[in-house]
């Protein structure tokens, strides 16, 4: 099966082989690790019948005294806040649990997220805890993400994201930038 994982680079379609969800990947095409998972909502229209695309890039908010955690996109009803922290004596090395919540009054399901990164990062998504996230914030899904920077303190971790679902009125796809903030 192929991917147009150029189309979240904004280059030309070009087909891949879709890893398992836990590999991180060098996609060889523009400088680009790829990591493949699922979860991760987002919600275009709620008129939505057809798939839909959209582009949105996320400033994070300031972390919490004492924590890294900081909401990366916030669209719609659906909320993926990032968790992170470095592995101890690796400040190379960050770990993220990326958590998807869902303010709709719908679950959202066949939830996928996908992620590119720049050519000095590396990702690798562990699988996500479910595929559905449920309705009203009555549940959310959690994905650990580990990313390798090969130029930690000169370059910043940044995300392309491609969020999947199916809601409500049908199949969704939006995609969003992520930047960490600044020492992960």
């Amino acid at each position: 099966m192929g991917l147009d994982i150029m189309d979240l680079l904004g280059g030309p379609a070009v087909p891949t082989t879709i890893p398992s969800p836990s590999m991180g990947i060098n996609s060889g095409m523009g400088g680009m690790n790829l990591g493949l998972g699922a979860t991760s909502p987002h919600t275009a229209s709620p008129h939505a019948t057809s798939p839909q695309m959209s582009a949105q890039t996320s400033t994070p908010t300031s972390p919490q005294p004492g924590s890294n955690a900081f909401t990366g996109y916030n669209k719609q009803g659906v909320t993926i806040v990032f968790e992170a922290a470095k592995q101890p004596g690796a400040p190379q090395n960050t770990v993220v649990q990326a958590t998807y919540t869902n303010a709709n009054g719908f679950p959202l399901n066949n939830f996928s997220l996908q992620a590119a990164v720049p050519k000095h990062l590396k990702i690798q998504m562990a699988p996500p805890s479910g595929n559905a996230v449920p309705a009203s914030n009555g549940g959310k899904v959690t994905q650990l993400i580990r990313i390798q920077n090969s130029e930690h303190g000169s370059k910043p971790i940044v995300l392309r994201l491609k969020i999947d679902y199916v809601g409500q009125n049908g199949p969704v796809s939006d995609m969003a930038d992520v930047n960490f903030p600044a020492g992960l």
